[in-house]
């Protein structure tokens, strides 16, 4: 479930970033918190239906809160000790995940 974990970081990472004070600290600008919003809640759906599609439906929603849990951790480790690397860290999670998913 490599591709539902990288996702999430995706995510969470775009959610983060849509905050102004995140958005500051990540060195972006702050008007396009609405689109990054979307994008971020679009990218934990996609997670979810990563995980789902993957096999039994409810190992996988247990394993996907596992998964959600630690990139969102990730995400504030990286928040907390290099945020500026925050928007390279969600296009590389991204990528990642959607060449995961192709694998």
């Amino acid at each position: 479930m490599p591709a539902s974990f990288l996702m999430s970081i995706a995510g969470f990472g775009l959610l983060c970033m849509s905050m102004h004070r995140h958005a500051r600290q990540a060195g972006i600008q702050d008007r396009s918190a609405r689109f990054l919003r979307v994008a971020g809640w679009c990218a934990l759906i996609i997670s979810l239906a990563v995980g789902l599609i993957a096999g039994n439906w409810r190992l996988m929603i247990v394993e996907w809160i596992g998964q959600a849990g630690l990139a969102a951790a990730a995400v504030v480790v990286i928040l907390l000790y290099r945020p500026r690397i925050l928007p390279g860290a969600v296009v590389v999670a991204a990528i990642g995940a959607l060449l995961a998913m192709a694998i």
